[in-house]
């Protein structure tokens, strides 16, 4: 699904946290938004998703507000927290899913699902028996029940090791690719951006300047996150640059709301 952000503003609490956001998201993309804490990449991700009105501009998915897909298994967000449902196993919660979307439930596609994300025999796990790695791999394992169209990911693996939220990203990916899909997910970690990003939305912590959709697709492919070829630094400098830079010319400490 293509996503259009157009003229977006946002204000909370008589602060701005947006302003003037302008850029398409190519169907299929995977994009990650990066910025510094408090300038607006959970703000940005809720706008699309539907889960916030912005001041002014508008969001399009597909040339449709965001609300209309709901329902339909089009769209799927991925929290900070799993948000899986307490009082039901992993088996469970992938059957209750493929009801509510009136599709049937198999068990043997619980099980693949299960397999995919490594949770292979922990179907009578119920939530307070998983570790947070194994409940982030049962919230993909949800969201993919009806493969979406639309994956929103705010930090659903901030509080995972690194091997672990590797493995998932990694996964996330691969899923992505089979489904078709487009992702927009949030995260601090710039390399993290570089080495599973097609495309990358650096929030400047300068609200002046301006926000752009930057292609990453002509980089090479990153297989070691701690050793990244010549092309991979220049765009992490350039990324951080946008992200960090000096204060603009003209521009004010009050501007920051």
């Amino acid at each position: 699904m293509r996503v259009d952000i157009e003229s977006l503003a946002v204000s909370l609490g008589g602060r701005t946290v947006l302003q003037n956001v302008s850029l398409s998201v190519p169907s299929g993309a995977s994009v990650a938004i990066v910025g510094v804490s408090g300038v607006g990449k959970t703000t940005l991700l809720r706008c699309v998703a539907g889960l916030l009105t912005p001041t002014g501009g508008r969001v399009l998915v597909d040339g449709r507000a965001p609300g209309r897909l709901y329902g339909k298994g089009a769209m799927a967000f991925l929290f900070q927290e799993a948000c899986l449902w307490r009082h039901l196993t992993a088996q469970q919660t992938l059957d209750l899913t493929f009801r509510l979307y009136g599709l049937p439930s198999k068990e043997d596609e619980i099980e693949k699902l299960l397999a995919r994300v490594g949770l292979s025999g922990f179907g009578s796990y119920y939530p307070h028996r998983m570790s947070v790695g194994m409940k982030a791999r049962l919230a993909i394992a949800r969201a993919f029940c009806v493969a979406p169209s639309l994956l929103l990911m705010d930090e659903p693996f901030a509080a995972i090791d690194p091997l672990r939220r590797l493995d998932l990203n990694k996964q996330v990916q691969t899923m992505r690719r089979e489904a078709g899909c487009t992702v927009m997910w949030v995260t601090h970690d710039v390399v993290e951006a570089l080495q599973f990003g097609t495309h990358v939305i650096a929030l400047p912590l300068w609200r002046s300047q301006t926000v752009q959709l930057i292609d990453l697709e002509s980089l090479p492919a990153i297989e070691d996150g701690a050793n990244l070829p010549p092309e991979a630094l220049a765009m992490r400098a350039r990324l951080l640059e946008t992200i960090v830079g000096e204060m603009p010319e003209g521009v004010s400490a009050d501007m920051l709301g």
